[in-house]
């Protein structure tokens, strides 16, 4: 694959790893007026949710986390471990 394969675009390489994951997704994401997690933040995060992810897929009875619901639950268990400090 080329940059030109991307019509021009970064593609944003992350080594195979979830930090670089993390790193790439701060990377795409910057917003000059908004405070971005670090990625140890980011990475704190991603721990808790994997450890809860099977519970939550579960109590929904979901077949995967890519439903509807269960993605719902991921997104709002995120967001309340990234708030707790």
């Amino acid at each position: 694959m080329t940059l030109s394969d991307l019509g021009g675009t970064d593609p944003n390489i992350h080594g195979g790893t979830i930090e670089g994951v993390m790193r790439e997704l701060c990377n795409a994401f910057v917003r000059p007026a908004q405070q971005m997690p670090t990625i140890p933040q980011m990475m704190r995060t991603y721990r808790v949710l994997s450890k809860a992810a099977a519970a939550i897929q579960r109590n929904a009875g979901a077949v995967s986390l890519f439903e509807s619901r269960v993605f719902s639950d991921l997104l709002f268990a995120a967001t309340a471990i990234a708030q707790a400090k």
